[in-house]
């Protein structure tokens, strides 16, 4: 008699399906989410009970999860979800699984404060972002523009000049997509974060300079182009993104003081999320909710110059038609 190949695929599905007999087995008993609606950064707590026969677990090992998070049989996990949202308890098998249940938490987003920051106030705090080009033959040729890219991101582009020694000067165009999200920090303090998600490069020469330099001015520009492109996202990548965060966090920041001085209740005010729309970005916030028996809402896992506006999210449909947009 052959040894079993632990490879033959037959073998497998055939112990995957006795498995799976094993995880029919067994049983859950409870699984509750309190309270079934929340308030952003408000925690509710799951709670399930699932019955291993003893038969179950002396023929296979059974782990269970929440989402990505390992849980035992029988406990309790703290979760805050930004938005409504279902958590799967699953059964796992060393070659299947099985969903034992899943209990919807509903987020609340009745208290959620909205501000514009408008394109000409981004463009304007970006101009730091062409100082990092200025080395060496590199100059500027004008002001750096945005561009808003919906749902989440937007363009910078920086007009440049280069002075190539013993050749033809070259215009370059570069295009610096970024896109803006909201990081979460231990403790649940929520920052903005920009990400340099795309380069590009475009060398430009004149018609003249073309004929005159015999063809190598069009074999520079496949060089240059493609070699700068990734010399920006490798060296000043890093750098765009901090001289870009930087100024959006202070607008943050005074948009948070300001949503608390406006509160009755002198609330405090924390990131909710960050859109991107043809007029600038919109930031949502959200009170904090009070420290409460279940933990705080920083626990557990989630589910998910110019003129500013701020109102109630709650009423802006009427004013401007815009939905409340998920986090970020």
């Amino acid at each position: 008699m052959q040894p079993r190949d632990p490879n033959d695929d037959q073998i497998r599905d055939q112990e995957a399906i006795d498995e799976r007999k094993q995880l029919n087995k067994l049983r859950l008993n409870s699984f509750t989410a309190t309270p079934g609606t929340v308030k952003p950064f408000q925690p509710s707590t799951l709670a399930w009970n699932v019955l291993v026969p003893d038969s179950v677990s002396s023929a296979i090992d059974v782990t269970f999860t929440i989402g990505n998070h390992p849980v035992p049989a029988v406990g309790t996990l703290p979760v805050s979800p930004l938005a409504t949202g279902a958590f799967l308890l699953t059964a796992h098998s060393p070659l299947t699984s099985r969903m034992m249940g899943s209990q919807v938490v509903n987020v609340d987003l009745g208290d959620l404060v909205e501000a514009s920051l408008p394109r000409a106030s981004i463009q304007f705090a970006a101009q730091a972002v062409k100082d990092l080009f200025r080395a060496g033959s590199l100059s500027t040729r004008g002001d750096l523009t945005v561009q808003m890219l919906p749902p989440d991101g937007l363009r910078l582009k920086v007009p440049l000049s280069a002075d190539i020694q013993n050749f033809f000067n070259a215009d370059i165009d570069v295009e610096l997509d970024v896109r803006v999200s909201v990081k979460s920090l231990p403790g649940g303090a929520r920052v903005p974060s920009a990400r340099l998600s795309a380069v590009s490069v475009d060398v430009i020469f004149h018609v003249a300079e073309h004929i005159f330099s015999l063809g190598t001015a069009t074999a520079a520009q496949a060089l240059i182009e493609p070699l700068a492109a990734d010399l920006i996202n490798g060296f000043l990548g890093p750098q765009i993104e901090t001289v870009f965060a930087r100024p959006l966090q202070q607008a943050i920041d005074a948009f948070l003081g300001l949503w608390r001085g406006a509160d009755p209740a002198k609330r405090t005010y924390r990131l909710y999320s960050i859109t991107s729309d043809p007029a600038g970005l919109i930031i949502l916030g959200a009170p904090v909710p009070a420290p409460s028996g279940t933990g705080g809402g920083a626990g557990g896992i989630g589910g998910t110059g110019g003129v500013v506006v701020m109102k109630k999210t709650s009423k802006k449909k009427g004013a401007k038609g815009r939905k409340k947009s998920p986090a970020r």
